[in-house]
């Protein structure tokens, strides 16, 4: 077991406790602007509206079924996009707009980026292009040959840190991964719906990939790269940038800050390539999930997080669906384990029932939680106590960097964040609801899931009915 691993030293340094958490307000003439803001010379190329969604459903997705092989038009790259991290509603308020997205994410801040280099696409020009979200477009960047061969598609997803980390300093760590992690599986998932495949790398360098994608490596840190058809190496010549000054684009605050644990937790990486498509992987997958006949793209442009929870039973067979669609991989295996909170109130414990992801199944309690003291430690949000099963992520970090290298927190996080998409997923398509808590008192909720000293809570999605209409 590895002595003092880099992974277990971030997540308890970036613990939160009662006294750590005094006294912090936030600079509002720094919050980061939503969105980034290139040069006028990057040219806007407009996507089409998806001529037709696909049927598939989120069974079926989660099972690893996938549309069949299909070469994609403009159509299809523009359903991609929407559906890995474009905007689904619109909240008009008194003096702004508040943009909706398809992917959960902490504090509704949206750190991540999605870059698209097309080739031999029908509609799209070829080249590097950015998803510019408010406007259902892609911003050319380079234009021309950006692949060896084509017909081609890759995929690149960044984060730009201080969006998440103005509101929590270096505690965003840990969202930024989860965040990637939502996104990465709504593209997955889309792209399985749209007949392309989805291999991810999560060792891409981010200097070289700085240099790609036009970005300022010390304000935006790609973390994954993704082939989505096609599997040829970048072309040898690039053609140039548009504008010299695409970097300047990943500033999103006039007073930005540097938070150096961050930064730490961003400069991991393992050497050479890190696969972690799930189409590598074994072929383990469960049959697919029961109840779960929405059609995948329904729940994602219906996912909200919710936090109306009324007590009460869940419908039948809502638990064993989400167990077997949780079940099914998320990316290659890692150490995360995944637990759930079953029943129980203020006055009596619930279960805490481990999920064994290759049988897809629930097994026997393995500690009574106290649910009072389980949401004191998640800084008392009281309505977790209403919601019907608290699914809980955790590792242990030791072990898992020995098993993985330098890599593993990044895996945990992202998995954790891919199924906890998934989470909000099922909601959608049961009708019921999700939300997903990512601060809590870090000791304080391992010691009351019984989690041994070595293991830490990584995420934690609440599920269950809520009050109101679920469309």
């Amino acid at each position: 077991m590895a002595a003092n691993s880099k992974a277990l030293e971030l997540l308890d340094a970036t613990a939160h406790t009662w006294q750590n958490l005094r006294g912090q307000g936030l600079d509002w003439p720094a919050m980061p602007a939503p969105f980034k803001a290139y040069p006028r010379d990057v040219r806007m190329v407009p996507l089409p509206r998806p001529e037709g969604w696909p049927a598939i459903s989120c069974a079926e997705v989660f099972a690893g079924s996938a549309a069949p092989a299909n070469v994609p038009n403009a159509a299809a790259v523009s359903a991609l996009a929407q559906l890995a991290c474009g905007v689904t509603a619109v909240v008009r308020r008194t003096v702004d707009e508040f943009h909706l997205r398809a992917n959960a994410s902490a504090g509704a801040l949206y750190p991540c980026e999605l870059y698209l280099a097309a080739q031999g696409v029908e509609g799209l020009p070829d080249g590097l292009f950015h998803f510019a979200v408010q406007r259902h477009a892609l911003g050319l960047l380079r234009r021309g040959q950006i692949l060896a061969d084509g017909p081609g598609l890759r995929a690149w997803l960044t984060v730009i840190p201080f969006r998440s980390a103005w509101k929590y300093r270096d505690r965003a760590v840990r969202y930024l991964f989860l965040d990637a992690g939502h996104v990465l599986e709504n593209l997955d998932g889309a792209a399985r719906a749209l007949g392309l495949s989805c291999r991810v790398d999560i060792s891409a360098n981010a200097r070289e990939t700085a240099g790609l994608l036009g970005i300022a490596p010390e304000r935006e840190r790609c973390l994954v790269e993704i082939e989505l058809l096609g599997n040829a190496d970048l072309a040898s010549e690039l053609p140039p940038p548009v504008h010299a000054g695409l970097a300047r684009a990943s500033t999103v605050s006039p007073r930005e800050v540097e938070y150096p644990l961050i930064t730490q937790a961003l400069d991991l990486s393992s050497p050479g390539k890190s696969r972690d498509a799930a189409a590598s992987l074994p072929d383990k997958r469960t049959a697919p999930a029961p109840l779960l006949e929405r059609p995948f793209v329904q729940a994602v442009l219906h996912r909200r997080s919710r936090r109306s929870y009324m007590a009460g039973p869940l419908p039948s067979g809502a638990l064993d669906a989400l167990a077997v669609a949780l079940s099914n991989p998320a990316g290659a295996s890692c150490g995360l384990g995944v637990g759930f909170v079953v029943g129980g109130d203020e006055s009596a414990p619930g279960g805490f029932h481990l999920l064994d992801r290759e049988s897809g199944t629930l097994g026997a309690s393995v500690f009574a939680v106290d649910r009072k003291k389980f949401t004191e430690a998640c800084l008392d949000q009281a309505w977790m106590t209403k919601a019907a099963v608290l699914v809980c992520f955790f590792a242990a970090p030791d072990e898992a960097e020995a098993a993985h290298g330098p890599n593993a927190l990044k895996r945990l996080l992202i998995q954790a964040g891919r199924l906890g998409q998934r989470i909000y997923l099922c909601a959608a398509a049961l009708g019921l609801g999700a939300c997903g808590v990512g601060a809590f008192i870090d000791e304080d909720a391992r010691r009351t899931l019984g989690l041994a000293a070595s293991e830490r809570l990584l995420y934690v999605v609440a599920f269950g009915p809520v009050r109101g209409v679920v469309d």
